[in-house]
C-alpha cells in the first residue's frame, strides 16, 4: 500500500499542439493535494497519421496497435522535454523503483512515464483476464491511463481532454459521445476515482 496518494493522469495528445499547455498544466497540478503524479501522453495527430494509413491500407490490428504504442515515445519524449521539471520513467525497472520508494513525506511528486514502462509484448505481467486491454483501435491512452492507475494501485485517474467535458455523468456516457475507448470500461470497478477535465 503507498504511502501517499497515488494518481494517474493522461495528458490528450492533442493538448500538445496548443500554445500555453505547460502553464496550464502546472496551474492545475498547483491545485492538487500532495501525492505522487504519474502522467503518460496520448498520440495526438501522430496516431492519426497512423490510423489514416490503416484506413487507406488495411493492417494487423495488432501490429498497428503495438505500432501506436511505440509511437507514444515521441510524445512521452516531447512533454518531457518542453516539462523537464517532472521526472522520467522510461523502463519497468525504473518504474518498481519509484513505486518501492513512496515515501511519508507529504509532498508533490510528478512523473512523465512512457507507456511503454508498464505496457509492452516483452512484459509477463498476472494481469487478470479482465483487464487485458483488446490490441486494436478500441484501446486509447484512456484505458492506458486507467491500466497505469491498476497496476500501481492509484486511487484516481484523470484524463486531461482539450474538449469540453463537464457536461459528462459517467464513463458510459463519455464512451457513447466518443471522448474515451470502449475498454475504459473494464476499469470502473478498479479505479476508485475517474475524473475527465478539460484544461
Amino acid at each position: 500500500m503507498a504511502d501517499q496518494q497515488r494518481t494517474a493522469i493522461k495528458l490528450g495528445g492533442s493538448l500538445l499542439h496548443q500554445q500555453g499547455w505547460p502553464s496550464r498544466l502546472r496551474k492545475w497540478l498547483s491545485q492538487q493535494p500532495a501525492g505522487n503524479y504519474f502522467f503518460i501522453v496520448g498520440g495526438g495527430l501522430l496516431i492519426d497519421a497512423l490510423r489514416d494509413l490503416d484506413h487507406q491500407h488495411p493492417l494487423s490490428q495488432v501490429d498497428i496497435h503495438w505500432r501506436c504504442i511505440r509511437a507514444l515515445d515521441a510524445t512521452y519524449e516531447i512533454a518531457s522535454e518542453l516539462v523537464p521539471d517532472f521526472g522520467r520513467i522510461g523502463t519497468n525497472a525504473e518504474l518498481q523503483s519509484v513505486l518501492r520508494a513512496d515515501g511519508q513525506e507529504k509532498k508533490q511528486r510528478t512523473y512523465w512515464v512512457r507507456v511503454g514502462a508498464f505496457y509492452s509484448p516483452e512484459y509477463d505481467q498476472p494481469i487478470p483476464s479482465e483487464l487485458q486491454l483488446e490490441q486494436s483501435w478500441k484501446t486509447t491512452s484512456d484505458s492506458l491511463a486507467l491500466f497505469l492507475a491498476s497496476i500501481i494501485g492509484a486511487e484516481r485517474c484523470v484524463l486531461l481532454k482539450a474538449c469540453p467535458v463537464s457536461h459528462l455523468h459517467s464513463v458510459g456516457q463519455a464512451i457513447d459521445e466518443g471522448i474515451v475507448d470502449p475498454e475504459c470500461l473494464r476499469f470502473r470497478q478498479v479505479v476508485p476515482t475517474i475524473e475527465l477535465i478539460q484544461i
